[in-house]
């Protein structure tokens, strides 16, 4: 009956009024007996590594307005723009929406941070991010998103902090000093290493850190621990706890 239904019909109620919907009448629980009532779920598109960053950077200027802490609202900003100049020009999308970037770059929209502007940077400019070009920079952007997300903890004096700490202490230990460009790192590799570092930073001391390691975090040498071994269970089995449980099995059109 559905395939009927789907079936057009033009001119059907005049010239020109074709048919656009139909109903069906389930008098007798057809979709419930063959379980047709399922809720269908929209699929979730996965955000990008620069786009995570760009939003998380939103959200670092949201938490210092919050905090009332004004350089950290002026740094966060200040990479808003800076991701904002990086979107390639030539690409088409990124020309679609050039009345908006051009909006963004506007004096004063970013620093007076309306309702409306941080409505567009999420919804509009925030996916565009995507379209940036990342290649042999994930490490960097990484290290960018992490020490973001610590800086938002940080402002916020959340428990969370702690454990993003650790998570910048660790990666920054896995560095190999014995690579030049991570040598010449070291005071600043040490720096990071050290929890009293993290006390009491400011958001402008947790960048200047970034600025200053993000570079070589595509040295890190990965952990790896020994192969799990494979384990084997004997179960042991009783007869006499066996159970059958019939199971009826329902086929759209079938019995």
């Amino acid at each position: 009956m559905i395939g009927r239904g789907t079936r057009l019909c033009e001119n059907l109620f005049g010239p020109g009024k074709h048919k656009t919907t139909f109903q069906i009448f389930d008098h007798w629980g057809n979709f419930e007996y063959f379980d047709e009532l399922k809720k269908e779920v929209a699929p979730t598109r996965a955000k990008s590594l620069p786009e995570q960053l760009f939003e998380t950077r939103i959200a670092l200027a949201e938490a210092a307005l919050a905090a009332q802490d004004l350089d950290a609202f002026k740094l966060s900003i200040s990479l808003i723009a800076a991701d904002i100049a990086a979107l390639p020009s030539e690409c088409l999308s990124i020309r679609e929406k050039w009345k908006d970037i051009q909006s963004m770059k506007r004096d004063g929209v970013l620093e007076a941070f309306a309702a409306a502007t941080r409505a567009s940077l999420k919804t509009v400019i925030a996916p565009l991010m995507v379209w940036r070009d990342v290649h042999g920079k994930e490490p960097a952007l990484k290290f960018d998103l992490l020490i973001a997300r610590l800086s938002i903890a940080t402002l916020a004096k959340s428990s969370d902090a702690a454990d993003l700490r650790d998570q910048v202490i660790d990666q920054v230990s896995r560095l190999p000093i014995n690579l030049q460009p991570v040598l010449e790192k070291l005071p600043a590799i040490q720096k990071a290493k050290q929890k009293a570092t993290y006390v009491g930073a400011t958001t402008t001391d947790l960048d200047s850190l970034r600025t200053e390691l993000r570079g070589i975090m595509r040295y890190q040498v990965n952990v790896t621990g020994d192969p799990a071994q494979p384990r084997y269970l004997d179960v042991a089995e009783d007869a006499t706890e066996y159970r059958f449980i019939p199971h009826h099995v329902k086929l759209a059109g079938l019995d």
